[in-house]
């Protein structure tokens, strides 16, 4: 797949030449930033403007995804070195729970990106929520391990795990309701008898005080 083989293709560059991917994807995200900002500076909000601005906001989006992505592979790396079994949230997470966790990012994008104004900013906003979606897809996309697991139908032992853990949460949770719906009527029955003997005592000592003419 194209986007398989870009991102391949931006690991190798970070492996083999780390200091020009930084270098050239930063000049093209500040560059593109600072045409963003021109654009909605001085082009009308008229139809075709918004398309000269989408011409702009895709290839923004495309030079953060690839600093971001590289950034990324950066703090991977380093968490390896210091931090001993050390696992990205993308190896924690099954494709039904990367997929999920996405899916949850997106509707917040989405409302984002209807709160924003048309104003100065407009653009280089737009180009950070794009360069954010393509971000979730590289989330979302299945290892070659997922992929081969898939491909003979091996059920994901992550999502078992959760589901076992929820099924945990929910037993635990029913019993606590159950212990204390125990309680709350022991407490009750309690009170009940309580009043009782209250009760009791006050109709004795009416009965022992003589009854005044």
């Amino acid at each position: 797949m194209p986007f398989r083989r870009a991102l391949i293709w931006i690991r190798n560059q970070y492996l083999t030449k780390p200091k020009d991917l930084f270098l050239y994807a930063g000049v093209a995200s500040l560059v593109m930033a600072g045409l963003s900002f021109l654009a909605d500076f001085f082009l009308p909000w008229d139809q075709w403007a918004v398309f000269i601005r989408a011409l702009i906001a895709l290839p923004e989006a495309a030079a953060f995804f690839v600093l971001g992505y590289g950034a990324t592979l950066w703090y991977v790396e380093y968490k390896e070195r210091t931090k001993e079994n050390y696992s990205t949230w993308r190896s924690k997470l099954s494709p039904t729970m990367r997929q999920r966790a996405s899916a949850i990012a997106g509707a917040v994008l989405f409302v984002v990106m209807f709160a924003v104004t048309q104003q100065p900013g407009y653009t280089f906003v737009a180009g950070i929520i794009v360069a954010i979606v393509i971000g979730l897809f590289a989330f979302m996309r299945r290892t070659s391990q997922e992929l081969a697991r898939d491909s003979i139908g091996l059920p994901d032992a992550r999502d078992a795990s959760l589901n076992s853990h929820i099924q945990a949460r929910v037993r635990a949770n029913a019993a606590k309701r159950s212990s204390n719906s125990k309680k709350d009527a022991k407490e009750a029955k309690k009170q009940e008898k309580a009043d009782e003997i209250q009760a009791a005592r006050d109709l004795e000592k009416r009965l022992e005080t003589p009854e005044k003419k």
